[in-house]
């Protein structure tokens, strides 16, 4: 939005000042084609306000999934400690057992064990990129709100 900026105005009080009519006019001209390259309004701090405030807000939301994500990895760490405890009794029954087919079935616990695994690293990578793009796109309208300032 451009600087609202009365030419007419300022040109009428350079002419009340002595200056010559075609010199006003030009002055008056001249500063508000200045005022209208990059001069933020206060409708334009109004608006990039209401643009830090809404992404505030959706930080906070982002604040709360991300918790709601943490809480859901300590609960499956726990689950991996738990089967961790199986897995260590099941290889100190395997230690005494010659049956193959028990020994493949128990192994399949630890498959599940990798790709349990797999998955938490996976999670806790995409939480970490979703936070760091959004803290990228915040610094970037904090530094556009900063230009306008």
């Amino acid at each position: 939005m451009e600087a609202a900026f009365d030419t007419l105005a300022y040109a009428e009080r350079l002419k009340a000042a002595g200056i010559d009519g075609a010199h006003a006019n030009a002055h008056a001209e001249a500063l508000r084609a200045a005022l209208g390259e990059g001069v933020a309004t206060r409708a334009d701090v109004r608006e990039i306000r209401a643009d830090i405030a809404r992404l505030g807000g959706r930080i906070d939301g982002l604040g709360g999934r991300i918790d709601g994500l943490e809480g859901r990895i300590d609960g499956i760490e726990g689950r991996i400690d738990g089967l961790e405890g199986r897995l260590d009794g099941i290889e100190e029954k395997m230690a005494t057992k010659t049956d193959l087919a028990h020994v493949e079935e128990k192994m399949a616990t630890k498959t599940d064990l990798v790709r349990l695994e797999t998955l938490i690293e996976r999670s806790a990578n995409r939480t970490l990129l979703a936070t760091t793009g959004l803290m990228v796109a915040i610094g970037g309208l904090i530094v556009a709100a900063l230009k306008f300032l």
